[in-house]
């Protein structure tokens, strides 16, 4: 095929698709319906010269897949070859174990080596996934993923390579689910970005949200959260291992992609302060509550299902947050989540800076935390992502005028297969108009017709290395500081007020909460300090008070009142 075409001519623009999961099927469904119409410049839609976005090919592992599109749906959907057979590849057949209809190689290799293929979109979660990227990069394709982990790891290589050959790497869909965060980002605020604060894992959210539900109607307690985790699982939110997400290793990937875009800093996971809302080990149900209140989809029997929960428990995480702690929250109008920030380090800190730019080291976090009743974080219930975006805009030279903040809210459904197959489609439209704009449509840019390089939004992330210090990014900016709520969970005879004394003597300055009816729990509140000195001074007092008489678990939670992670005087 060549770029040349009669300019009443449409355009078509195909599309190859990997990966027929739970995204995959849903994207599918959009080409289901028929080849997607957009507008060229100086056309429009239903115009001779509109760009048709159609589905040329799909791959996927396996020829059936019970959690992916039927058979027959692909085949209905794909464009068929000369022979007349539907452009469907696979690696194996369940029933032969034949593969489908390869020269050799994996399946994946028969989209991206197609020159009639204009858009590769990769949505399947496979350890292969970074080559399949670089490969269709190297082809001319352009690429859309929804691969957070891909994109933290090795982000700034793929967007190097895609500029390099002219491209787009589009990837809205791996941070935020339905949320379009990224695209705004990455393409549409005028000003600097100064701060993000925000819930990306919508299957946390979710969790955490049933477990309040469950607290507030007098349910099962600790049960509340293996069952929260179940009917996440049944709900399509969360694998059958959910481990990634509770222990905050999603929200990580999500927050350096985040952190890239907006500040062009490379982060590594090593850089990015990381708890979660579980911690490792089996979370036990009290005996009375029996082994049916750890699962959403107990049968009448009083047995979970064999399909996802099997003969044993597939919890293998406990959370950090007790019954009491979620009655206590409540009461002082307070709500947990799993947040996620970036955000410079204050420009008074002594920080190192980059060797090259000069710029200030970007501290990154996970953890849980909590926020008051009327912040804009708190009514996000569900499996629901939101980001708050903290920008600021130039000072106007001459005028003595300073620059000015302003806060953009983002929220959108963060977990699923249609919500995330929404931002997929997205792309591929972002993708397509900047193809037909270019005139490189079926085959063009691969046969010498190119005009030039594509426009990509964040054609700039990951450009900046971030210096790693040997300590995580919360623990080197100790000017950064907020208030905390403790909770120490003890055997029974730990005073509140002689808590209060020791924490003092180890510069945390606490006051008690009153939490009538929380058991052999104590809560506090302190004064503004940083994470490093709260943690340094746990320990310490852990160690003072011994064997015996130190809490059995001690959590600790920051109090979020605006977008960012405070900064000020440390107490």
């Amino acid at each position: 095929m060549t770029g040349q075409r009669p300019s009443d001519a449409p355009q078509d623009i195909n599309v190859g698709l990997v990966g027929i999961g739970v995204v995959g099927s849903a994207v599918l469904d959009f080409f289901a319906r028929g080849p997607m119409e957009l507008a060229t410049p100086g056309g429009e839609l239903g115009g001779p010269n509109a760009a048709r976005v159609r589905l040329w090919s799909a791959a996927r592992r396996s020829r059936h897949n019970p959690h992916g599109a039927p058979e027959a749906l692909i085949e209905r959907t794909v464009s068929r070859d000369d022979d007349g057979r539907p452009r469907f590849f696979y690696d194996t057949d369940p029933g032969n174990q034949t593969s489908g209809r390869r020269s050799g190689g994996p399946a994946w290799r028969e989209v991206v080596r197609d020159e009639n293929v204009d858009i590769v979109v990769e949505v399947t979660g496979s350890p292969v996934a970074e080559a399949l990227i670089e490969e269709a990069l190297w082809e001319g394709k352009c690429v859309v993923t929804a691969n957070k982990t891909v994109l933290s790891r090795t982000g700034y290589e793929l967007v190097k390579l895609a500029r390099s050959r002219g491209v787009v790497l589009a990837y809205e869909a791996a941070v935020g689910g339905g949320m379009p965060v990224v695209q705004t980002i990455g393409s549409s605020i005028g000003g600097r970005v100064t701060a993000i604060l925000a819930i990306l894992n919508g299957t946390t959210n979710f969790i955490l949200s049933e477990m309040r539900k469950a607290n507030a109607g007098g349910g099962a307690g600790q049960a509340a959260y293996p069952a929260a985790v179940c009917a996440a699982i049944h709900g399509g939110l969360a694998e059958a291992d959910p481990s990634a997400d509770v222990l905050g290793e999603d929200a990580r990937s999500k927050i350096i992609i985040l952190a890239g875009l907006a500040f062009g800093v490379r982060l590594r996971p090593r850089d990015v302060y990381v708890r979660g809302i579980a911690r490792r080990g089996i979370a036990d149900a009290p005996t009375p509550l029996g082994r049916a209140a750890y699962h959403a989809c107990a049968s009448g029997d009083g047995e979970p299902c064999q399909e996802v929960c099997g003969q044993d428990d597939h919890i293998s995480t406990q959370p950090v947050f007790q019954a009491a702690d979620l009655e206590v929250l409540d009461r002082l109008g307070y709500v947990p989540k799993l947040l996620a920030g970036a955000q410079p380090a204050p420009l008074a800190l002594p920080a190192p800076m980059d060797g090259a730019g000069g710029e200030p080291d970007i501290v990154a976090w996970v953890q849980p935390a909590v926020v008051p009743t009327d912040h804009p974080l708190a009514n996000v219930d569900g499996s629901g992502n939101a980001c708050l975006l903290e920008v600021e805009s130039p000072a106007r030279e001459g005028t003595g005028e300073p620059a000015k903040g302003y806060t953009i809210a983002l929220q959108g459904p963060g977990a699923g297969g249609p919500e995330t197959a929404s931002s997929v489609v997205a792309d591929i439209q972002f993708c397509a108009r900047q193809l037909a704009a270019a005139g490189r449509t079926t085959g063009a840019a691969r046969t010498g017709c190119a005009t030039g390089p594509l426009y990509m939004y964040g054609a700039g992330a990951f450009s900046r290395p971030q210096p790693y210090h040997g300590t995580p990014a919360l623990h080197r900016q100790s000017a950064l500081v907020l208030p905390f709520l403790l909770r120490f969970k003890g055997s029974g005879d730990l005073d509140a007020k002689a808590m209060a004394s020791v924490l003092g003597r180890h510069g945390i300055q606490a006051t008690p909460i009153d939490a009538a009816g929380s058991g052999d729990n104590r809560y506090f509140r302190t004064h503004p300090v940083s994470m490093k000195a709260l943690e340094q001074g746990l320990e310490t007092v852990l160690g003072e008070l011994g064997p015996g008489k130190a809490p059995l678990d001690v959590l600790y939670l920051p109090v979020l009142e605006g977008a960012r992670w405070g900064s000020g005087t440390e107490a």
